[in-house]
């Protein structure tokens, strides 16, 4: 792929279609790699995070279950969404293989012949288990790095809810016995029909035994073990953020660019096809009536005119889309003197005629449009 993207650097449409593609799947194999090198850490990061929680399962204290059964529901959810968009993905690509002139769901280029067999199925296979194996550790790893978060959120729950339950120091703390009304409770949890008082943390919540097993409680001992958790949980989010804040920063650019991508071969591409189409079909349809459309212009500015119509820019020697003067630089500008200027045609510019001036084919080449007028 990264072959096709050098030996067809001039064809738009071919090196965003490619980018698209690798960029998840460079950033796929830096996250791997990172796990794999800080995969000791990262493990360490886990038993910190939820060996207090294996206790807090436990609490007599409704609110607290409540909180871990809504989150086990979020993250499951989370789980199966991400699931299936990516089996969607794999699924789709595999089906547009069909639709492409090679057969073959991604661009690339190969040092056999792809277009018999077995070259075709070994490509193919290749593409596919490479897509595949791609989607698979972006479950794993996205979904573990988001369901990390939500578990400190619980702590932090737990924690605020005890911070305003140290001054009522008289109220018995809760304990690792659950109740059998509260065990119903939980076993029958249906997200959409939890209550507000059901989410409330009621009374003083230990993380440990120790902290169960109070013989003298007291307003400062619940303050400094507010403290001590406090602290603890802020060495998890400073260990969190050292592991995780590049690769987050890496999902963001990577989900950005791929986005703005998938957004250029909608709008330039597809556009362009659909447009062709409609003016093929007559026009457009509406309450029995056909509407003929006409493309009358594009409004763009310098820097986005010279991108769709792929030509170089206004500090080039050549930039003008109209005539061919030669500009010359003048304190820092670009100047353009005399007149009765050779004017350029829709034909020389479509033929790319002017290598000074054209970079390469247009997206908007195959419109019915003159692309100089």
């Amino acid at each position: 792929m990264g072959a096709d993207v050098y030996i067809n650097i001039k064809d738009l449409e071919a090196v965003t279609n490619d980018v698209g593609y690798l960029f998840p799947m460079l950033g796929i194999l830096i996250k791997t790699f990172a796990v794999v090198q800080n995969q000791r850490s990262i493990r360490q990061l886990i038993e910190d995070i939820h060996f207090n929680i294996d206790n807090l399962r436990y609490s007599s204290d409704l609110g607290v279950l409540t909180k871990i059964r809504t989150t086990l529901f979020y993250q499951n959810f989370d789980y199966f969404a991400i699931a299936t968009i990516l089996s969607g993905t794999v699924i789709a690509l595999t089906a547009m293989s069909a639709e492409t002139d090679t057969k073959l769901a991604l661009r690339g280029i190969f040092p056999y012949n792809t277009t018999v067999s077995p070259t075709y199925e070994i490509a193919f296979f290749m593409q596919f288990w490479t897509v595949f194996m791609s989607c698979l550790w972006i479950l794993i790893i996205e979904t573990s790095i988001i369901e990390l978060i939500r578990w400190i959120n619980v702590q932090l729950v737990v924690l605020q809810a005890n911070f305003q339950h140290c001054q009522n120091w008289q109220m018995p703390r809760a304990t690792f016995k659950m109740s059998k009304k509260n065990y119903d409770i939980i076993r029958n949890y249906k997200y959409f029909k939890v209550s507000d008082e059901q989410t409330l943390i009621q009374s003083y919540i230990p993380f440990n035994d120790d902290e169960a097993n109070v013989e003298k409680d007291s307003f400062a001992l619940r303050y400094k073990t507010c403290l001590k958790h406090y602290r603890r949980i802020i060495d998890n989010v400073n260990k969190y953020n050292e592991l995780f804040s590049v690769l987050q920063f890496l999902t963001v650019f990577i989900t950005c660019s791929f986005v703005c991508l998938c957004l250029f071969q909608i709008v330039i591409v597809y556009f362009v096809k659909e447009i062709n189409s409609t003016i093929k079909y007559g026009g457009i349809e509406y309450k029995s009536k056909k509407f003929s459309i006409k493309l009358r212009c594009f409004v763009a500015d310098a820097h986005a005119g010279a991108y769709v119509l792929k030509h170089y820019g206004h500090n080039s020697v050549y930039p003008c889309l109209k005539c061919y003067e030669k500009g010359s630089l003048y304190m820092g500008s670009k100047r353009f003197t005399g007149n009765n200027y050779k004017l350029r045609t829709d034909y020389a510019y479509r033929s790319l005629l002017d290598i000074d001036h054209n970079k390469g084919k247009s997206a908007l080449h195959d419109l019915s449009i003159d692309l100089v007028q």
